[in-house]
């Protein structure tokens, strides 16, 4: 089993240290026994955490060992373990987010949705429709519609964050069922935003490899059977978060 928050921003004003403890901290606060615990590192354009994370450059008492091209795994002596795999975030024309899961593509931001899609297949990624207050209705609802039927769902998941309050119904989409539904807990740009990696993620039926992690966990989220823990925004977090 894999707990995976599938939503993870690092931003140069976020402590990178509170951010990596805090996550491991909030999913083994509900994983099972033995389960490993990961995060998708969704980096916008212009960023490469990742990259210099696995070159070695982390917070201090964490050290990396890279596990394939889109996936390693952070250590402390004090036996935290997070498995961290690349991603991407494009903000995309029609102003929705595409996350790209197991990717280092850079797809520049004001790219559209299909060209981000298309891009994020074709380096083997797992591309996933993020929600956003207001970004899934009014006109922009027929454009997620149109992007759901164009795509099977193997092809294109959903990613609930976070964000969408624990009052807020579930989206019509992220109810039919055959689609993949990541969630992921969607540190937003400001100061003290990454106390909130790993409060939201999902359980993912997955014993890790040695080889090919990001593969074989693209492979996993494609299938689905995906779970949901961890807690979204109260009321009051709603508020103080937008």
């Amino acid at each position: 089993m894999l707990l995976l928050d599938a939503h993870v921003h690092v931003y140069p004003f976020h402590d990178a240290g509170k951010l990596l403890s805090g996550a491991v901290g909030r999913l083994a606060g509900f994983a099972p026994p033995g389960a490993n615990l990961g995060i998708v590192l969704v980096e916008r354009d212009g960023q490469d955490v990742f990259g210099q994370w696995a070159a070695g450059n982390l917070p201090d008492g964490w050290s990396s060992v890279t596990l394939d091209r889109c996936a390693i795994r952070l250590d402390t002596e004090r036996g935290e373990r997070l498995h961290v795999v690349a991603g991407r975030q494009i903000a995309c024309a029609e102003r929705l987010e595409i996350l790209g899961i197991g990717t280092r593509v850079p797809v520049p931001d004001g790219a559209t949705c299909e060209e981000a899609i298309a891009a994020i297949a074709e380096d083997g990624g797992l591309p996933a429709l993020s929600w956003g207050v207001g970004k899934w209705m009014f006109r922009r609802a027929g454009i997620v519609r149109r992007l759901l039927d164009r795509h099977e769902p193997e092809a294109l998941a959903l990613c609930d964050t976070s964000l969408r309050p624990s009052f807020w119904p579930r989206p019509a989409a992220m109810c039919a069922g055959s689609r993949p539904v990541l969630c992921g807990s969607d540190p937003l740009p400001r100061p003290g935003e990454e106390r909130q990696a790993g409060r939201y993620a999902c359980e993912v039926p997955l014993d890790l490899p040695a080889a090919e992690p990001s593969k074989m966990l693209i492979s996993a989220l494609r299938h689905g059977g995906l779970v949901p823990c961890g807690s979204r925004n109260s009321a009051v977090e709603f508020l103080s978060r937008h």
